[in-house]
């Protein structure tokens, strides 16, 4: 009898650990949101954010503070940027609310450093791009 008590123990606890490590890799791979590699890119093709908005001057261009120590939600508060925003562009499930590090996210999700950078860097010109076409079209308005 002490026995089959010993080994039920044993067979539960098993059940548990392996219940635990299937939940702890849940989160692996995104469905259908592979970011295109930029190596996949030819060099002639690739754009960098001024190249994507030739009407902002280098000194409106937007720079990224992006560093892999970070959290994706330190970046995104740093960067002044949703962090929604950023999961769905990365391909990363709204519901990861842990705080990994930005190298753990890029290992796991495939991205690169530079590509959360680019996603950052061309949401935060088109916005400056907006304002400053709509700063325009206000001067415009207040001449007539």
């Amino acid at each position: 009898m002490k026995n089959l008590i010993k080994y039920g123990i044993t067979a539960f606890a098993f059940v548990i650990l392996i219940a635990a490590c299937q939940n702890s890799q849940k989160v692996k791979e995104p469905a259908n949101t592979k970011i295109k590699s930029e190596k996949s890119i030819p060099k002639n093709k690739k754009k960098n954010s001024s190249d994507k908005f030739p009407e902002l001057t280098p000194e409106e261009h937007y720079h990224a503070i992006v560093s892999d120590s970070m959290t994706l939600a330190e970046v995104a508060k740093v960067n002044n940027i949703g962090l929604p925003f950023l999961k769905t562009k990365l391909g990363i499930p709204q519901q990861l609310n842990y705080g990994y590090p930005v190298s753990q996210l890029k290992k796991n999700f495939r991205f690169t450093t530079e590509q959360l950078k680019t996603i950052i860097e061309d949401a935060k010109n088109r916005s400056r791009l907006n304002d400053k076409i709509k700063k325009s079209k206000h001067q415009n308005n207040s001449k007539k």
